[in-house]
């Protein structure tokens, strides 16, 4: 994942970094090409942080602007959505997932980050009572 120009995420000093890879099968043979590139460098004006946010409405205590989601449900064909309710009032859907598979996670990253202020709401919705999404995101000072 590429982040915008000033966007890092930080790595501890002996911090272990695990890949999950995930195949689909194929009815002919394939060669993989993965490929994973780190670029250390010092330190950036934004740090990238994540926030796990539960079933139900949670309240952002900052600014921020997100920059990518990945909504998790336990259940395979569950439906999942995922709404910004901005203090003014707007709602933006973050993503809309109608048959969730959990086999195959996807981190949906947004075109252009999505800016929420301080006392917005992200809410996460589910035909499943067990659901959850990961936000990644940057504070803005």
């Amino acid at each position: 994942m590429a982040y915008p120009p000033g966007v890092a995420q930080r790595l501890p000093a002996g911090a272990r970094v695990v890949l999950e890879l995930h195949y689909r099968k194929s009815a002919t043979p394939q060669t993989d090409r993965s490929g994973v590139m780190f670029h250390f460098g010092a330190r950036p004006r934004h740090e990238l942080r994540h926030r796990v946010l539960p079933c139900g409405a949670s309240e952002i205590d900052r600014d921020i602007e997100a920059l990518a989601l990945t909504p998790r449900v336990p259940d395979a064909g569950a439906s999942i959505e995922v709404v910004a309710r901005r203090v003014d009032g707007s709602v933006e859907a973050l993503s809309v997932v109608p048959r969730y598979q959990p086999a195959y996670p996807i981190a949906y990253r947004f075109r252009n980050p999505v800016r929420l202020r301080h006392g917005s709401e992200v809410d996460v919705r589910s035909s499943s009572p067990d659901c959850s999404a990961e936000l990644d995101f940057v504070a803005l000072q």
